[in-house]
C-alpha cells in the first residue's frame, strides 16, 4: 500500500493591529493550528462560535517571542486574534503531528 501524505500544509505571517479588531486566521483546513508572537505585545486568541457569529467567551493570551498549538479544530478559520497594542504573528495550518492514516 503507497502512503499519501494529505498533509497540505499553510504558513502566513499577520499583522494585528492595535485597538482589540479582531483578525481571522488562515481559511485553510487543519486539525491544528501553530501560532508564535514575534511582535511585542500580547495576542488574545478567540475561538470563533459554530455559527460564525462572532467570539466564544474566554481567551488565550500568547505573550510576545512565545508559540503555541491548537489542537482539535477542523478550519484555521475556527480562531481569530487580536491585540490593544498591536502585534505580529505567525501562523502554520498542518494535520496532527504522528498521525498515519
Amino acid at each position: 500500500m503507497a502512503f499519501t501524505n494529505i498533509n497540505i500544509c499553510k504558513s502566513e505571517t499577520k499583522s494585528i493591529p492595535a485597538g482589540g479588531t479582531l483578525v481571522g486566521l488562515l481559511s485553510h483546513e487543519c486539525s491544528e493550528l501553530f501560532i508564535r508572537n514575534i511582535g511585542n505585545n500580547p495576542v488574545l486568541i478567540f475561538q470563533i462560535k459554530s455559527d460564525g457569529s462572532g467570539p466564544e467567551s474566554g481567551t488565550f493570551t500568547l505573550n510576545a517571542g512565545n508559540e503555541f498549538t491548537f489542537r482539535g479544530i477542523t478550519n484555521g478559520s475556527d480562531l481569530s486574534a487580536s491585540s490593544v497594542g498591536g502585534s505580529v504573528i505567525t501562523c502554520r495550518s498542518q494535520y496532527y503531528s504522528f498521525t498515519v492514516k
